[in-house]
């Protein structure tokens, strides 16, 4: 779409408004979200990683928004009770890392598994399995819940049981 440059569009809005026409550009860059598991560890001392600086990027679409919101949430409380004590050190700020590993860190491992098994599915894979399933499985599925679509998909499609078995309970995949 002509003009839709995100870089124009700066451009002309810096230029276009008085308090910023002496502005400066002091770096250009661009860079890709990772859609991969987020970093091993989001605190040190002193310091928490949030949001899509952690990799905490839902592995199927890249959103982050919604991720990095419910995450501050989750790391503002601790934040919180550290500005209390007056402890910044790791440990006490460890319970933020915990917490969402134990929680959203789940949910993303699920989706990450569900990724890389749909990465090594053929279009006529993708055609058998979305014409087996059904809204409500595709709910399951999306909740991290694969067995019930898994049984189903398998049972008219039995050379997908490779694939799809990294999906099963207890898999190590």
């Amino acid at each position: 779409m002509p003009g839709a440059d995100p870089k124009i569009l700066l451009d002309s809005f810096i230029k276009d408004n008085e308090q910023l026409r002496d502005a400066s550009t002091l770096y250009d860059f661009g860079g890709v979200i990772s859609v991969g598991a987020p970093i091993n560890e989001f605190v040190k001392d002193n310091c928490m990683v949030i949001g899509t600086a952690a990799k905490q990027v839902d592995p199927i679409h890249g959103g982050g928004i919604a991720i990095a919101m419910e995450t501050g949430v989750l790391a503002a409380s601790i934040a919180i009770d550290a500005h209390k004590r007056k402890d910044y050190s790791k440990a006490s700020l460890l319970p933020y890392e915990v917490k969402w590993k134990d929680t959203l860190g789940k949910k993303m491992n699920k989706r990450l598994m569900l990724r890389k098994v749909m990465e090594k599915l053929s279009d006529d894979d993708f055609d058998h399995i979305f014409n087996s399933i059904n809204d409500s499985d595709l709910s399951q599925i999306m909740a991290g819940n694969f067995a019930p679509s898994m049984a189903k998909v398998i049972g008219t499609r039995p050379q997908l049981l490779g694939v799809l078995s990294a999906l099963a309970p207890g898999s190590k995949r």
